[in-house]
């Protein structure tokens, strides 16, 4: 089994992770649902934190498909039904946040998740297999979602401005 093959199961179990994780917190008790400890950017910048140093292409590529999943997650919540009750991010301790906090902490989590992934990416190929996740895990999530194209919107524009980003950084370093 070759090293990309690897790299790319390792990438198909990221972006399952990655979408489902947010929800974990429905299936405890010491969260509530949607908390900023799920709901966000904290698990998905720790991850990347540990390994974005790391040459090995099975862990940078689940890694990078644990950031996607979480975006694309994000991109669905960022649209339900209305801002009230369990739309709300929640803060342990203090309970629910408003519902301008929630909606500006479940964008830039999202946004924050998707420059993680990006700066994961090494070269074009990796670049290819960014964009490829995206679409993937966005075709996966959307099913069963009453919101389609204000999710698949935000996650357009998102990755173009991470792209643009990306581009930016790394022409500046290259000064």
């Amino acid at each position: 089994m070759t090293i990309r093959l690897v790299a790319l199961v390792a990438l198909g179990l990221g972006l399952a992770a990655g979408e489902r994780f947010p929800d974990i917190d429905q299936r405890t008790d010491l969260l509530l649902h949607r908390s900023v400890l799920t709901h966000g950017l904290m698990t998905p910048l720790l991850l990347y934190a540990i390994v974005h140093r790391i040459d090995a292409l099975p862990v940078r590529w689940f890694v990078i498909g644990v950031c996607l999943g979480v975006a694309v997650h994000l991109a669905f919540d960022l649209f339900p039904r209305g801002w009230r009750g369990y739309a709300l991010v929640s803060l342990p301790v203090y309970g629910w946040l408003p519902a301008l906090v929630s909606i500006v902490w479940i964008a830039v989590s999202g946004a924050v998740c998707l420059y993680l992934g990006a700066r994961l990416a090494r070269g074009w190929l990796e670049a290819v297999v960014f964009l490829v996740g995206i679409a993937g895990v966005f075709a996966y999530a959307a099913q069963g979602e009453h919101a389609l194209w204000r999710p698949l919107a935000s996650v357009a524009v998102a990755t173009a401005l991470v792209g643009l980003v990306a581009v930016f950084v790394r022409l500046r370093s290259a000064d």
